[in-house]
């Protein structure tokens, strides 16, 4: 095994006092070993004991596991090479041309460690982590990588991990102020690669990222690229792209291939432009953000699922945030998880799915264009979801479904169908369907509704079932909507047999047929409806005490006649149980009425049969 040392070590007592002067001189040489399978590619080796003229410069390359094309070319035929960077603060990098960790050979392995405060390796043109073989690159308590190319012809895609098929490339960055900075970076260009920023560490893009290159499976030429970016922890960050005038720096999450994101326990991904899960038909992107005060932020749009026929996941999770400032887009087979997070965003365009137990905050006046659905369910353990949507929401296109779980509105609701299975939806700015608005509703022995304090405008179809094996009794009523205004009705009603729905001004009931009717109490002729009949009715018993009957005009069941009686007639006057009769009834004669104090402004309550 090769073992080639850059370095500075005591070599005896009597030497302290004159190392200890060298490490206080800023030019001083850093500290890299190399062992195993290593090799600088250029004009000269690498600098043994600092003692070239170009101090730590290697004009060629730097590659750490599998040197050469076969093992029998390589300076170690094993193919398992180590480096190890280890710079006493404000000493000179080691610098180099390329650096390549596990590179000619599937076989190969490579592992370069740059450790220490400020210690630093700088690369002019590419760093490949994990080029055909397996490589790992640890950059840790302080230390940096710099592969941004400043002052010298760069390439694009300067930051690559994980490059060929079969390849397998790890970068880790831990500690604070512990860095690795570059201009693009590609994770898993066709092999499998995983940065890990984390305890403090940052991920510096100032352009493009790309995670999950490729997809081919024609031929022999098989491959995916998978490519993950996790960033955990207090002060851990990635940031892409520069907050120069003019540049367009976006991310990518599964350009045809894999791609994932996190940010998890208070870590941060902050992208300048536009963020995009699943760049392609053939693409999967990922991006999960959990903890208080993890937050994954883009200046411009999210998009999930952003190509046609792509797939894409977006969980929001324990307080997490999402925020994306122009806008959230929600692709046909996007999906967006909330599970205690919140997505922040002046406006969302779905066309996916939306579920879940969070927030969609897009102020008081930022829209939700809703042409999927919007989802609430209950779990196994019968815990509802709540969601709140904070601004109006056009729902023409889309679906509000509450399965169980709960879903609140503050702004106002247009159009669109409602499914509500045992579930509450609550429109607290009110709702207004549409001619083709369909709203299905199905019923248990613990039912939900729809409540809308904002008022609730009705259109369209509705359906009405109970669940599988639940017979209620016919004495039973359910309230359908509640809470505010109602006006208008539903043009078609599929209700179940023997049932009805009855419209009252705030509210909409489903009642059995056999029931005695909502408010018929006054129709003391019992021929199915209140008007002037019944009011001569009360006006003969009035007066009428102890035992007093309905045909008398005890209209409560007191047993007595009286004004009690009297107002109860007039709130109902002009009610009828039949669907097909007039829903306001023949004026009295003039006496009556005077004495119903034109009873003709009372409730005016409609019915429409199953």
């Amino acid at each position: 095994m090769m073992r080639i040392s850059f370095a500075r070590r005591a070599r005896s007592a009597a030497l302290t006092p004159l190392i200890l002067l060298i490490a206080l001189v800023p030019s001083a040489l850093a500290d890299v070993v190399g062992e195993g399978d290593v090799s600088p590619q250029g004009p000269v080796d690498l600098p043994i004991d600092g003692g070239t003229a170009t101090g730590g410069t290697v004009p060629g390359d730097v590659i750490v596991g599998g040197t050469a094309a076969t093992p029998a070319q390589a300076v170690d035929p094993s193919l398992f090479g180590r480096l190890t960077i280890d710079i006493p603060a404000f000493t000179d990098p080691l610098v180099c041309e390329n650096g390549i960790i596990a590179g000619n050979t599937p076989d190969s392995i490579g592992v370069a460690t740059v450790a220490g405060f400020l210690s630093q390796w700088t690369v002019n043109v590419s760093m490949q982590v994990g080029q055909f073989g397996f490589g790992t690159l640890d950059i840790i308590d302080g230390a940096i990588v710099d592969t941004s190319g400043v002052g010298t012809v760069n390439l694009t895609d300067d930051a690559q991990v994980g490059v060929e098929a079969e390849s397998q490339g790890f970068v880790n960055i831990s500690g604070l102020g512990s860095r690795w900075s570059h201009d693009d970076l590609l994770v898993g260009l066709a092999g499998f690669g995983v940065v890990t920023v984390e305890n403090g560490g940052r991920l510096v893009t100032t352009g493009n990222a790309l995670l999950g290159e490729t997809y081919n499976l024609t031929g022999s030429n098989n491959e995916i690229g998978n490519g993950r970016v996790s960033v955990s922890g207090i002060g851990s960050r990635w940031v892409v792209g520069s907050d120069a005038p003019g540049s367009s720096d976006e991310l990518i999450v599964g350009e045809a291939g894999i791609g994932e994101i996190e940010a998890l326990d208070e870590g941060v991904i902050r992208v300048i432009d536009s963020v995009t899960l699943a760049n392609s038909s053939t693409a999967y992107g990922k991006a999960r953000v959990n903890g208080r005060g993890s937050l994954i932020w883009t200046f411009e749009t999210l998009f999930v699922a952003g190509a046609t026929g792509s797939r894409a996941d977006l969980y929001v999770e324990d307080e997490g945030i999402a925020r994306a400032d122009t806008r959230l887009t929600v692709g046909t087979r996007g999906f967006v998880n909330l599970a205690g997070g919140t997505v922040l965003t002046p406006a969302i365009t779905n066309n996916g799915v939306i579920r879940g137990d969070g927030v969609l905050d897009t102020g008081d006046t930022g829209q939700v264009i809703n042409n999927g659905d919007l989802r609430v369910a209950a779990s196994i353990a019968n815990i509802r979801e709540r969601m709140l949507v904070t601004g109006p929401v056009d729902n023409t296109q889309g679906v509000i479904e509450a399965i169980g779980g709960e879903i609140e509105f503050l702004g106002s609701v247009t159009g669109g169908d409602i499914v509500n299975e045992d579930g509450i939806i609550r429109f607290d700015g009110g709702f207004a369907l549409a001619a083709t608005s369909l709203v299905s509703m199905t019923l248990s022995s613990d039912p939900g509704g729809i409540f809308a304090p904002g008022g609730a405008s009705l259109s369209g179809d509705l359906n009405v079932a109970f669940v599988a094996d639940y017979v209620p009794q016919t004495s039973e009523s359910f309230t359908l909507i509640s809470g505010g205004p109602v006006t208008g009705t539903f043009t078609t009603e599929n209700v179940p047999t023997n049932w009805e729905v009855v419209y009252l001004p705030d509210s909409v009931i489903l009642q059995n047929v056999v029931a005695p009717p909502v408010f018929a109490g006054s129709d003391f002729d019992l021929d199915g409806d209140v008007d002037g009949v019944d009011l001569a009715a009360w006006q003969s018993g009035f007066g009428t005490s102890p035992g007093a009957l309905k045909s008398d005009g005890d209209a409560n069941g007191d047993g007595a006649v009286n004004g009690r009686d009297f107002l109860s007639w007039q709130r109902e006057y002009g009610f009828t149980s039949s669907p097909t009769a007039a829903t306001v009834a023949a004026v009295p004669e003039p006496g009556a009425a005077a004495l119903a104090i034109l009873a003709l402004g009372g409730l005016a309550m409609r019915r429409r049969g199953a």
